[in-house]
Protein backbone atom coordinates (compact mmCIF):
# COMPACT_ATOMS: atom_id res chain seq x y z
CA UNK A 1 0.00 0.00 0.00
CA UNK A 2 1.77 3.44 -1.05
CA UNK A 3 1.55 6.67 0.93
CA UNK A 4 -1.07 8.36 -1.30
CA UNK A 5 -3.60 5.41 -0.94
CA UNK A 6 -2.64 5.19 2.97
CA UNK A 7 -3.38 8.86 3.74
CA UNK A 8 -7.01 8.60 2.09
CA UNK A 9 -8.10 5.86 4.19
CA UNK A 10 -6.75 7.87 7.26
CA UNK A 11 -9.05 11.12 6.11
CA UNK A 12 -12.07 8.71 5.38
CA UNK A 13 -11.79 6.85 8.67
CA UNK A 14 -11.71 10.64 10.23
CA UNK A 15 -15.02 11.06 8.68
CA UNK A 16 -16.46 8.51 9.55
CA UNK A 17 -15.56 8.69 13.21
CA UNK A 18 -16.62 12.24 13.58
CA UNK A 19 -20.43 11.37 12.22
CA UNK A 20 -20.59 8.69 14.16
CA UNK A 21 -19.54 11.03 17.20
CA UNK A 22 -21.89 13.37 15.69
CA UNK A 23 -24.48 11.09 15.69
CA UNK A 24 -24.46 10.20 18.85
CA UNK A 25 -24.09 13.57 20.52
CA UNK A 26 -27.34 14.72 18.65
CA UNK A 27 -30.47 14.67 20.54
CA UNK A 28 -32.76 11.48 19.29
CA UNK A 29 -35.50 12.47 17.58
CA UNK A 30 -38.78 11.15 19.33
CA UNK A 31 -42.46 12.07 20.01
CA UNK A 32 -42.72 14.36 23.15
CA UNK A 33 -45.60 15.26 24.50
CA UNK A 34 -46.18 18.50 24.66
CA UNK A 35 -47.99 19.14 28.05
CA UNK A 36 -45.44 16.66 29.72
CA UNK A 37 -43.36 18.49 32.30
CA UNK A 38 -39.33 18.79 31.27
CA UNK A 39 -36.93 16.59 32.33
CA UNK A 40 -34.27 19.16 34.15
CA UNK A 41 -31.39 16.72 35.04
CA UNK A 42 -29.61 13.58 36.91
CA UNK A 43 -31.55 11.34 38.88
CA UNK A 44 -31.02 12.22 42.65
CA UNK A 45 -29.68 9.90 45.27
CA UNK A 46 -30.18 10.48 48.96
CA UNK A 47 -26.84 11.28 50.66
CA UNK A 48 -27.29 9.51 53.68
CA UNK A 49 -26.10 5.85 54.85
CA UNK A 50 -27.96 3.15 55.76
CA UNK A 51 -25.32 3.67 59.14
CA UNK A 52 -26.85 6.55 59.86
CA UNK A 53 -30.85 6.15 59.96
CA UNK A 54 -32.52 5.04 63.33
CA UNK A 55 -35.95 5.70 62.54
CA UNK A 56 -38.62 5.51 60.29
CA UNK A 57 -42.35 6.75 60.10
CA UNK A 58 -44.84 5.68 57.15
CA UNK A 59 -48.14 6.98 56.35
CA UNK A 60 -50.56 6.26 54.27
CA UNK A 61 -54.01 7.09 53.49
CA UNK A 62 -54.80 7.89 57.39
CA UNK A 63 -52.47 4.93 58.69
CA UNK A 64 -48.84 5.28 60.52
CA UNK A 65 -46.67 2.86 61.69
CA UNK A 66 -43.28 3.93 63.01
CA UNK A 67 -39.86 1.81 63.47
CA UNK A 68 -37.30 2.74 65.88
CA UNK A 69 -33.30 1.60 65.73
CA UNK A 70 -32.75 -0.11 69.21
CA UNK A 71 -29.38 -1.50 69.52
CA UNK A 72 -29.09 -3.80 66.75
CA UNK A 73 -32.55 -4.62 66.28
CA UNK A 74 -35.88 -2.36 65.06
CA UNK A 75 -38.78 -1.48 66.92
CA UNK A 76 -42.06 -1.52 65.91
CA UNK A 77 -43.58 1.42 67.63
CA UNK A 78 -47.22 0.94 69.14
CA UNK A 79 -49.00 0.03 72.44
CA UNK A 80 -47.19 -3.00 72.93
CA UNK A 81 -43.37 -2.24 71.38
CA UNK A 82 -42.02 -5.29 69.25
CA UNK A 83 -39.30 -6.26 67.18
CA UNK A 84 -39.17 -6.92 63.45
CA UNK A 85 -38.67 -10.08 61.82
CA UNK A 86 -35.40 -9.39 60.35
CA UNK A 87 -35.49 -11.56 57.67
CA UNK A 88 -39.05 -9.34 56.12
CA UNK A 89 -36.87 -6.08 57.36
CA UNK A 90 -33.67 -7.03 55.37
CA UNK A 91 -32.87 -4.58 52.82
CA UNK A 92 -35.46 -1.65 53.70
CA UNK A 93 -32.95 0.68 55.79
CA UNK A 94 -30.94 0.20 52.10
CA UNK A 95 -33.60 0.85 49.97
CA UNK A 96 -34.03 3.89 52.55
CA UNK A 97 -31.21 5.47 51.56
CA UNK A 98 -30.82 5.24 48.60
CA UNK A 99 -34.06 5.35 45.92
CA UNK A 100 -32.46 6.14 42.46
CA UNK A 101 -34.85 8.56 40.49
CA UNK A 102 -35.50 8.13 37.06
CA UNK A 103 -36.07 11.69 36.01
CA UNK A 104 -35.62 14.94 37.52
CA UNK A 105 -38.75 17.42 36.35
CA UNK A 106 -38.21 21.21 36.34
CA UNK A 107 -41.55 22.63 34.74
CA UNK A 108 -42.25 25.29 37.50
CA UNK A 109 -45.91 25.40 36.10
CA UNK A 110 -46.48 22.16 37.24
CA UNK A 111 -49.89 21.83 39.14
CA UNK A 112 -48.97 20.06 42.60
CA UNK A 113 -52.27 19.43 42.69
CA UNK A 114 -52.43 17.59 39.51
CA UNK A 115 -49.59 15.09 40.62
CA UNK A 116 -51.18 14.67 43.89
CA UNK A 117 -48.25 15.99 45.71
CA UNK A 118 -50.67 18.90 47.80
CA UNK A 119 -51.80 16.13 49.57
CA UNK A 120 -49.52 13.19 49.26
CA UNK A 121 -51.32 9.64 49.32
CA UNK A 122 -47.68 8.59 51.23
CA UNK A 123 -45.15 10.40 53.20
CA UNK A 124 -42.22 8.56 54.47
CA UNK A 125 -40.39 10.16 57.27
CA UNK A 126 -36.21 9.20 57.72
CA UNK A 127 -34.69 9.84 60.81
CA UNK A 128 -30.57 10.45 60.90
CA UNK A 129 -27.61 11.12 63.10
CA UNK A 130 -27.10 14.94 63.45
CA UNK A 131 -31.20 15.62 63.93
CA UNK A 132 -31.50 15.10 60.53
CA UNK A 133 -34.73 14.53 58.88
CA UNK A 134 -35.63 13.38 55.42
CA UNK A 135 -39.60 13.23 54.26
CA UNK A 136 -40.64 11.63 50.82
CA UNK A 137 -43.88 12.89 49.68
CA UNK A 138 -45.67 10.47 47.44
CA UNK A 139 -48.41 11.82 44.76
CA UNK A 140 -49.71 9.88 42.24
CA UNK A 141 -48.68 7.46 39.76
CA UNK A 142 -47.65 7.76 35.80
CA UNK A 143 -49.91 6.54 33.60
CA UNK A 144 -48.08 3.79 33.17
CA UNK A 145 -48.17 3.05 36.95
CA UNK A 146 -44.26 2.13 36.63
CA UNK A 147 -43.52 5.79 38.41
CA UNK A 148 -44.66 7.66 41.21
CA UNK A 149 -43.95 12.13 41.22
CA UNK A 150 -42.21 12.11 44.14
CA UNK A 151 -40.97 15.79 46.14
CA UNK A 152 -38.72 16.07 49.11
CA UNK A 153 -40.10 18.42 51.97
CA UNK A 154 -39.27 21.69 51.92
CA UNK A 155 -37.82 21.24 48.09
CA UNK A 156 -39.67 22.36 45.09
CA UNK A 157 -38.08 19.57 42.88
CA UNK A 158 -40.34 16.94 41.59
CA UNK A 159 -38.88 13.24 40.56
CA UNK A 160 -40.04 10.24 38.83
CA UNK A 161 -39.26 7.47 41.05
CA UNK A 162 -39.80 3.73 40.28
CA UNK A 163 -43.54 2.57 42.12
CA UNK A 164 -41.79 -0.84 43.62
CA UNK A 165 -40.17 2.11 46.12
CA UNK A 166 -43.74 3.11 48.16
CA UNK A 167 -45.09 -0.36 47.22
CA UNK A 168 -42.52 -1.67 49.61
CA UNK A 169 -42.91 0.94 51.86
CA UNK A 170 -46.66 0.89 52.42
CA UNK A 171 -46.04 -2.70 52.51
CA UNK A 172 -45.17 -2.12 55.89
CA UNK A 173 -48.13 -0.75 57.31
CA UNK A 174 -50.66 -3.48 55.46
CA UNK A 175 -48.61 -6.41 56.78
CA UNK A 176 -46.52 -5.74 59.38
CA UNK A 177 -43.18 -7.34 59.62
CA UNK A 178 -43.55 -8.91 63.27
CA UNK A 179 -41.39 -11.16 64.60
CA UNK A 180 -42.32 -14.99 63.95
CA UNK A 181 -42.89 -15.42 67.93
CA UNK A 182 -44.89 -12.20 68.04
CA UNK A 183 -48.68 -13.01 68.40
CA UNK A 184 -51.19 -10.29 66.65
CA UNK A 185 -54.04 -12.43 65.08
CA UNK A 186 -57.60 -10.83 66.03
CA UNK A 187 -59.76 -12.01 68.24
CA UNK A 188 -62.39 -13.18 65.83
CA UNK A 189 -59.99 -14.84 63.73
CA UNK A 190 -59.56 -17.79 67.08
CA UNK A 191 -60.78 -20.58 66.22
CA UNK A 192 -59.72 -23.00 69.32
CA UNK A 193 -58.30 -22.44 72.81
CA UNK A 194 -56.55 -24.77 75.39
CA UNK A 195 -55.07 -24.12 78.80
CA UNK A 196 -53.86 -26.69 80.53
CA UNK A 197 -51.80 -27.08 84.27
CA UNK A 198 -50.55 -30.43 84.74
CA UNK A 199 -53.32 -32.87 84.04
CA UNK A 200 -55.77 -30.57 84.14
CA UNK A 201 -56.87 -28.82 80.92
CA UNK A 202 -59.76 -27.46 79.18
CA UNK A 203 -60.28 -26.86 75.39
CA UNK A 204 -62.78 -24.57 73.68
CA UNK A 205 -63.96 -24.77 69.97
CA UNK A 206 -65.95 -22.21 67.85
CA UNK A 207 -68.28 -23.94 65.44
CA UNK A 208 -69.68 -21.51 62.63
CA UNK A 209 -73.05 -22.25 63.37
CA UNK A 210 -73.13 -22.57 66.60
CA UNK A 211 -70.41 -20.02 67.92
CA UNK A 212 -68.25 -21.43 70.68
CA UNK A 213 -68.24 -24.62 72.95
CA UNK A 214 -66.79 -26.82 75.42
CA UNK A 215 -64.60 -29.23 72.54
CA UNK A 216 -65.64 -32.62 74.39
CA UNK A 217 -66.06 -33.97 70.77
CA UNK A 218 -65.11 -34.22 66.94
CA UNK A 219 -68.90 -33.38 66.02
CA UNK A 220 -70.16 -29.75 67.05
CA UNK A 221 -73.88 -31.41 67.85
CA UNK A 222 -72.27 -33.72 70.87
CA UNK A 223 -70.20 -30.69 72.64
CA UNK A 224 -71.14 -29.12 75.94
CA UNK A 225 -72.55 -25.79 75.44
CA UNK A 226 -70.81 -22.95 77.61
CA UNK A 227 -72.27 -19.99 79.60
CA UNK A 228 -72.72 -17.14 76.94
CA UNK A 229 -72.74 -14.54 79.87
CA UNK A 230 -69.67 -16.09 81.09
CA UNK A 231 -67.67 -16.00 78.25
CA UNK A 232 -68.44 -12.78 77.10
CA UNK A 233 -67.26 -11.61 80.17
CA UNK A 234 -64.10 -13.84 81.11
CA UNK A 235 -62.23 -15.27 78.12
CA UNK A 236 -63.62 -13.37 74.87
CA UNK A 237 -61.52 -10.36 76.03
CA UNK A 238 -58.65 -13.03 76.44
CA UNK A 239 -58.68 -14.05 72.81
CA UNK A 240 -56.60 -11.47 71.34
CA UNK A 241 -53.59 -12.68 73.00
CA UNK A 242 -51.15 -10.90 75.54
CA UNK A 243 -50.57 -7.32 75.52
CA UNK A 244 -46.60 -7.54 76.91
CA UNK A 245 -44.36 -10.30 74.78
CA UNK A 246 -40.99 -9.64 74.19
CA UNK A 247 -37.65 -11.43 73.80
CA UNK A 248 -35.47 -12.22 76.61
CA UNK A 249 -33.30 -15.11 74.86
CA UNK A 250 -32.57 -15.02 71.11
CA UNK A 251 -32.20 -18.94 71.67
CA UNK A 252 -32.68 -20.98 74.85
CA UNK A 253 -29.14 -22.21 76.05
CA UNK A 254 -30.33 -23.31 79.87
CA UNK A 255 -34.25 -24.35 80.42
CA UNK A 256 -33.99 -24.65 83.99
CA UNK A 257 -33.11 -20.91 84.57
CA UNK A 258 -36.25 -19.81 83.06
CA UNK A 259 -38.49 -23.15 84.81
CA UNK A 260 -38.79 -24.04 81.16
CA UNK A 261 -37.25 -27.99 81.59
CA UNK A 262 -40.34 -28.99 82.91
CA UNK A 263 -43.46 -26.52 81.83
CA UNK A 264 -45.89 -26.31 84.69
CA UNK A 265 -48.59 -25.37 81.94
CA UNK A 266 -49.17 -24.73 78.42
CA UNK A 267 -51.54 -22.23 76.52
CA UNK A 268 -52.58 -23.18 72.87
CA UNK A 269 -54.48 -20.49 70.09
CA UNK A 270 -55.85 -21.96 66.91
CA UNK A 271 -56.30 -18.57 64.89
CA UNK A 272 -57.03 -17.93 60.94
CA UNK A 273 -54.82 -15.60 58.69
CA UNK A 274 -56.01 -14.60 55.72
CA UNK A 275 -53.29 -15.02 52.68
CA UNK A 276 -53.30 -15.00 49.17
CA UNK A 277 -53.53 -18.15 46.75
CA UNK A 278 -53.70 -18.91 43.56
CA UNK A 279 -55.27 -16.15 40.54
CA UNK A 280 -55.06 -13.75 43.47
CA UNK A 281 -58.03 -15.30 45.47
CA UNK A 282 -57.81 -14.92 49.38
CA UNK A 283 -57.65 -17.86 51.84
CA UNK A 284 -58.32 -18.08 55.30
CA UNK A 285 -54.71 -20.71 56.59
CA UNK A 286 -55.27 -21.47 60.06
CA UNK A 287 -52.27 -21.92 62.32
CA UNK A 288 -51.70 -22.58 66.24
CA UNK A 289 -49.60 -20.83 68.98
CA UNK A 290 -48.57 -22.90 71.80
CA UNK A 291 -47.36 -21.55 74.96
CA UNK A 292 -45.10 -23.81 77.17
CA UNK A 293 -44.85 -21.40 80.18
CA UNK A 294 -42.24 -21.52 82.93
CA UNK A 295 -41.38 -19.13 85.91
CA UNK A 296 -42.47 -15.75 86.46
CA UNK A 297 -39.90 -13.12 85.37
CA UNK A 298 -38.33 -11.63 88.50
CA UNK A 299 -40.78 -7.87 88.49
CA UNK A 300 -43.36 -10.92 88.42
CA UNK A 301 -44.95 -8.68 85.24
CA UNK A 302 -44.62 -12.08 82.57
CA UNK A 303 -44.10 -15.86 82.74
CA UNK A 304 -41.16 -17.04 81.05
CA UNK A 305 -42.14 -19.14 77.68
CA UNK A 306 -41.36 -21.39 75.22
CA UNK A 307 -43.05 -21.13 71.63
CA UNK A 308 -43.29 -24.59 69.91
CA UNK A 309 -41.34 -24.81 66.87
CA UNK A 310 -39.10 -21.49 67.94
CA UNK A 311 -36.06 -21.44 69.82
CA UNK A 312 -36.16 -17.63 71.89
CA UNK A 313 -37.03 -17.60 75.04
CA UNK A 314 -40.44 -14.85 75.99
CA UNK A 315 -41.98 -13.29 78.47
CA UNK A 316 -45.82 -13.49 78.30
CA UNK A 317 -47.90 -11.49 80.02
CA UNK A 318 -48.91 -12.62 83.42
CA UNK A 319 -52.20 -10.87 83.91
CA UNK A 320 -53.18 -12.62 80.59
CA UNK A 321 -51.87 -16.19 81.32
CA UNK A 322 -53.22 -15.76 84.75
CA UNK A 323 -56.49 -14.86 83.62
CA UNK A 324 -56.76 -17.91 81.49
CA UNK A 325 -55.25 -20.11 84.56
CA UNK A 326 -58.71 -19.16 86.19
CA UNK A 327 -60.92 -20.36 83.29
CA UNK A 328 -59.32 -23.28 83.96
CA UNK A 329 -60.27 -23.50 87.71
CA UNK A 330 -63.54 -22.22 87.05
CA UNK A 331 -64.80 -22.89 83.45
CA UNK A 332 -67.70 -21.30 81.78
CA UNK A 333 -70.56 -24.08 82.24
CA UNK A 334 -73.92 -24.02 82.00
CA UNK A 335 -75.60 -24.71 85.22
CA UNK A 336 -78.25 -26.84 86.07
CA UNK A 337 -81.27 -24.04 86.02
CA UNK A 338 -79.81 -22.33 82.81
CA UNK A 339 -80.54 -26.11 80.81
CA UNK A 340 -83.87 -26.54 82.51
CA UNK A 341 -84.68 -23.55 81.45
CA UNK A 342 -83.92 -24.00 77.97
CA UNK A 343 -85.65 -27.15 77.61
Amino acid sequence: MNVRTSVILLILLIMVAGTVIFSQARPQSTTIDPNAPRDCGEPFVMLVTPEDIHGVTVVHEGSEIEFTQKGSDWIIQGESPTEVDLERWGGIVYLLSGPRSSRLLCDNSMDPIEYGLDDPRTIIRMYAKGDRVFEYRIGNPTEDRTNDYVTIKDSSDVYLVDASFSGVMVNLLKDIPYAKWYFHATSDRVSELDVSRGLEKVAFAKNKTRGWQFNTSKRPAERDPIDLTAWEAEVAPLLKGPQIQYRVEAEMTNPAQYGLDDPFGAIRLEYGVIEEGDNQTLLEVFHQRIWNLGDKTQDGDAYYSKIFGIDAVLALDAEWVDSLLKVLESPPYVDSDQEATKS
